[in-house]
């Protein structure tokens, strides 16, 4: 069976390159969705008497989960661009970082008056801000729809002894050190396969990426070799063959050495495979989802490894 570096000459026939809106096209569906953030952004600024109070307001008032959550995200993104660039929308979502955003940042926050001169100054609803927010909700996106044909695909292949399980789309990873007993690592995964005897037989990670090079790619791949060899650990340890399957994605896999660096991946432990969705239906078979790797090894499980 050819490995994931044989498919490297005819990569791009192996991808998926999922489309997106050309600019301007897409500028009027953003207004449309964002306009009531921008309101209520406008709303609070000449409610409160300063800028910091513009954090406090909306720490205040808006909760963290559910559509309370995704409202509040976006007034803090808005918040940002308008009050705080230096400081991220991660850093400012969390309340018990306010004291020291708006003390530690305090000479980098614009004043309420001239926020509220520049907000005054462009017209509303403000069309290029909400492209700018519209980019930020698209960001997940590709990878929420990589996920979803997992599922889909396995529930088309495999019979009902077989289950998978994490979220399909948007949703918290599974914590493998929640899901497995003696796990100690906070290892995030995007979905487990359980077989016929309900153990686990595969742990998933699924990515999109339409751009990687550099330092990103390194910090990827080297993540990846790092849950390899936690999982694998685990497994040998409580006898368990639990495989590792990494959905690749997107046109990134071209650029640089990504390509290579999953196959080196992929090379890296005899229960490690990677694939893109179009090569799941050659590469991913019931035999190998319920083969024993690691107890049927004679060697080491993992290159390098005596």
């Amino acid at each position: 069976m050819p490995n994931f570096a044989d498919f490297e000459d005819e990569g791009v026939d192996w991808i998926t390159i999922l489309e997106e809106d050309y600019y301007p096209d897409y500028l009027e569906d953003a207004v449309e969705r964002h306009e009531e953030d921008l309101r209520k952004f406008k709303q609070i600024v000449h409610k409160v008497d300063s800028s910091a109070k513009i954090l406090t307001y909306i720490n205040s008032n808006w909760k963290t989960t559910g559509d309370e959550g995704k409202e509040r995200r976006q007034l803090l993104r808005i918040f940002r661009r308008y009050v705080l660039p230096v400081a991220s929308v991660e850093m400012t979502s969390v309340k018990s970082n306010h004291d020291m955003v708006v003390n530690d940042f305090a000479e980098f926050i614009r004043p309420i008056d001239e926020v509220r001169e520049v907000l005054n100054g462009r017209e509303f609803p403000d069309e290029a801000l909400a492209g700018i927010l519209d980019q930020h909700d698209d960001r997940g996106e590709k990878g929420y729809w990589v996920e979803d044909k997992i599922f889909e695909w396995f529930e088309t292949n495999f019979g009902d002894e077989f289950n998978i399980e994490g979220p399909r789309g948007a949703g918290s990873d599974i914590y493998l050190n929640e899901e497995f007993s003696g796990y100690e690592h906070e290892t995030p995964a995007d979905f487990i396969v359980y077989g016929p005897t309900d153990e686990p037989e595969i742990i998933g990670f699924a990515r999109y990426d339409s751009d990687r090079g550099g330092g990103q790619e390194d910090d990827r791949t080297g993540g990846n070799d790092d849950k390899v060899q936690k999982i694998t650990e685990y497994s040998k340890e409580h006898d368990y063959d639990i495989k590792i399957l990494f959905i690749a994605e997107g046109p990134g896999l071209l650029l640089g050495d990504m390509w290579q660096s999953n196959a080196r991946t992929e090379q890296k432990a005899q229960n490690v495979k990677v694939c893109t969705l179009k090569m799941m239906d050659e590469r991913i078979s019931e035999d190998w989802v319920t083969s024993d790797p690691i107890s049927e090894s004679s060697g080491p499980i993992i290159q390098g490894e005596k």
